[in-house]
């Protein structure tokens, strides 16, 4: 839930985040559909760490050793708990191209209790609530984990989830505002 009613540092032009995060921002309207690509033309007000910031979140979505489904799982349980209506809003879709379901998006916001999840989603989504809430993962859940992933996989996990948990935090104490309603 964002902080400020207004953002605190606006969406800027091509000559404010330079020609990467332009192109990403045009490219991104016209996949998603959607006027302003906040995220990304914000961020990239920064033009020297933005390529940085990409690279490391582009990973995840292309990259990674982990399903691109149980990464948008990951996501979507990050925004969840962080209250972050501009990545849950961002991600539903994004999920929803990765095969999560309108009825595991729901499932997600229950957690990892919710029924229905496989061990291996349901371990992944404790490893998420101990990340976030507790900044910590119990021996029992990493145990759980470890029979379900790789350590390259693990380090990846955790890397993702902080990722997120870090976005959901800027996003919020800058007040980007999201581009669905």
């Amino acid at each position: 839930m964002a902080t400020t009613a207004q953002p605190r540092i606006a969406p800027g032009g091509f000559w404010k985040i330079g020609p990467l995060a332009w192109v990403i921002d045009q490219a991104g309207r016209r996949r998603l559909r959607i006027s302003q690509f906040r995220v990304i033309s914000t961020l990239g007000r920064n033009i020297r760490l933005f390529p940085f910031f990409i690279g490391y979140t582009g990973y995840f979505q292309g990259l990674s050793s982990i399903r691109l489904r149980n990464v948008e799982l990951v996501i979507l349980r990050v925004a969840n708990l962080r209250g972050s209506a501009y990545e849950l809003n961002h991600h539903i879709r994004m999920s929803a191209r990765a095969g999560v379901t309108d009825e595991e998006r729901a499932r997600v916001a229950e957690g990892p209790s919710a029924p229905g999840w496989s061990a291996k989603e349901k371990a992944l989504l404790t490893a998420v609530d101990g990340f976030v809430k507790d900044k910590a993962i119990g021996d029992a859940d990493w145990a759980e984990l470890a029979k379900h992933f790789t350590e390259a996989q693990i380090i990846e996990i955790l890397m993702l989830t902080g990722a997120y948990d870090s976005l959901a935090t800027t996003i919020d104490i800058v007040g980007i505002q999201t581009e669905y309603h």
